[in-house]
């Protein structure tokens, strides 16, 4: 997983075309851990800098947001919460799929998340497996999870907790 987000940040830093890092595991294999060292790496390393291809010096803007949080938020009127998510130059979703959903109000805000990070720098992490989420939430999710050189990793460990 460590080599994944090394290579991952690099990319960022080296003006490269944007994609995606998915996450999926079970509870307490380090997801969210990994997702919030890369997030805090990427804002300290890459907040700022000069941007050759524009011959300008750019700011990029970041968000961290744990998704059951966000859905809470729509859920009480902050509709502008999905359009400030698309509009981020890196969005850092942790833990989708884990909102209790049944009038599917909050996937159709996650597909619309989804769609338009599309050529934006994402991470996103999921307890549910890429099966799951094509599943129970929606498989256009699942397959821009996979688009344009997008990274899904599984991580295969014991949870922390259970050590």
């Amino acid at each position: 997983m460590r080599d994944a987000g090394e290579l991952f940040l690099a990319e960022m830093h080296g003006d490269r075309p944007p994609r995606w890092l998915t996450l999926l595991g079970q509870s307490g294999v380090g997801k969210t851990h990994t997702a919030r060292a890369m997030y805090a790496l990427a804002k300290k390393r890459l907040g700022f800098q000069l941007c050759p291809r524009l011959g300008i010096d750019q700011f990029r803007t970041f968000r961290f947001l744990n998704w059951t949080e966000a859905c809470g938020r729509m859920r009480d009127g902050e509709h502008d919460l999905v359009k400030a998510m698309r509009a981020v130059d890196l969005l850092v979703l942790d833990d989708i799929g884990a909102e209790y959903d049944p009038s599917g109000y909050v996937t159709s805000q996650l597909y619309r998340v989804i769609d338009g990070r599309m050529g934006k720098w994402t991470i996103l992490t999921s307890n549910l497996s890429l099966h799951q989420i094509e599943n129970t939430l929606d498989p256009r999710i699942a397959d821009r999870m996979l688009r344009d050189g997008n990274k899904v990793r599984t991580v295969k460990a014991k949870s922390w907790a259970m050590r």
